[in-house]
């Protein structure tokens, strides 16, 4: 789904905004999803806790150890804003310099995406389903629409396009989370 939904970014660029545009953005989302493939990958901790999942004990636990993989990745996300656009026009030169803007632009509209793991970790041992929903209809739709709404603003319509569609999953993934969560036993049943 991730690499589709990357393809959709570079089709609506290439179709809508333009070409010229494509090179500056490409580079500038190549090393925003090298991030978040660290998140990714970082947040796979987490997931024997999320499949041991039985009691509402079991819940508080994997959210504490989350509460400090969120602040880590956080703090990681602020410091790549404050200090990835001198280490891109310092390795890649002055012929991608807008790339810097792209990429700060882009690396906050993924910012949300940090807590998507867990909670798509607990979906899927609540309610499949609707995680599957989410992730193969809510995030790709939701992109669409909005960059129909705001493609007159160009890359950047894009960019808060994702953004915006980031968001409402993961507010839509913590509205049914906080839904059905009450499913687990309060204590374990031996």
């Amino acid at each position: 789904l991730w690499l589709i939904f990357i393809r959709m970014d570079y089709f609506t660029i290439s179709k809508f905004v333009g070409l010229s545009v494509l090179g500056n953005y490409g580079l500038s989302l190549k090393l925003v999803n090298i991030f978040f493939t660290f998140v990714s990958s970082f947040s796979i901790i987490t997931l024997p806790k999320a499949a041991a999942l039985k009691t509402k004990r079991d819940l508080e636990i994997f959210w504490r150890y989350n509460y400090f993989i969120f602040a880590f990745l956080f703090v990681i996300g602020i410091l790549l804003i404050l200090t990835g656009p001198f280490f891109i026009k310092l390795i890649f030169g002055k012929e991608f310099f807008k790339a810097t803007d792209y990429f700060v632009k882009l690396l906050i509209a993924y910012l949300p995406t940090i807590f998507l793991p867990p909670l798509q970790y607990i979906l899927l041992t609540l309610k499949k389903e609707v995680h599957y929903f989410i992730s193969y209809f809510i995030l790709p739709i939701f992109y669409l629409l909005l960059f129909v709404i705001l493609k007159n603003l160009g890359i950047n319509g894009v960019i808060i396009s994702k953004g915006c569609a980031f968001i409402s999953t993961v507010l839509f993934s913590l509205f049914v989370y906080i839904k059905y969560k009450n499913q687990l036993p309060s204590e374990s049943i031996s």
